[in-house]
Order: C-alpha cells, then sequence, then structure tokens
C-alpha cells in the first residue's frame, strides 16, 4: 500500500487559506487589546543565528492571549549590543537595528564606578 500526500496546489490552497484565516482572527484579537508585552530571544546552531519574537496580548481583565508575530512586519529592533543579538539580527535582517541608548548609559555609570 502507497500512501500519497495532497498536491501542490491543494497545499498551496489550504496554506492560502489558514494564513488569511489567522490575519484576520489576529486583527479581531488585536482590536480587543489594551496592551502588548514582546519578548525576544536568540541563540546560534551550526553558525546560524536565529531570532524569535513573540508577543502576549491583555485585555482590561488582564487575560493573557499569546500572538504570532511575522519578522515582515519589523521596521526595526533596539536591543542591547551583545554579539549574539547584533549578529542575529543582522543575519535575518529583519530591520533595522538600533542600539539602547539607556542600556549603554547603564554600562558607562557601571563601568564608571566599577
Amino acid at each position: 500500500m502507497q500512501l500519497h500526500g495532497p498536491s501542490h496546489k491543494t497545499v498551496r490552497r489550504r496554506l492560502g487559506l489558514a494564513y488569511h484565516q489567522y490575519r484576520q482572527q489576529l486583527r479581531t484579537t488585536l482590536a480587543r487589546v489594551d496592551a502588548i508585552a514582546i519578548t525576544v530571544d536568540i541563540w546560534t546552531k551550526n553558525k546560524i543565528s536565529f531570532i524569535c519574537l513573540t508577543g502576549q496580548a491583555f485585555n482590561k481583565t488582564y487575560e493573557s492571549i499569546p500572538l504570532i508575530l511575522g519578522f515582515h512586519e519589523i521596521c526595526a529592533i533596539v536591543s542591547d549590543n551583545g554579539g549574539d543579538i547584533k549578529k542575529a539580527i543582522n543575519d535575518m535582517k529583519p530591520g533595522e537595528r538600533f542600539s539602547c541608548n539607556v542600556h549603554n548609559i547603564n554600562l558607562v555609570v557601571k563601568n564608571g564606578l566599577g
């Protein structure tokens, strides 16, 4: 018995439908959200840097609503000056990277006092 998966046209159509359904659901969700917290994590494997951006939205009753965010929507990233985050952003090129001035001032003060 040989099994065959769906054709590439079927897969493309189903993915397109799933994408449009999720996009509409996300718009509806964001319309009732009061705040969004964003977290970023980075890691390197086989000299390739990865970055993961997740969001947690909260409504007025602080109900947590998980979000999947797309990299094509990112126009800029503010980060510390760690080599790993710089490399991940440079490798993926999701948007322009800016150094966090508050983080830099904190480092200057720590080095000046230490």
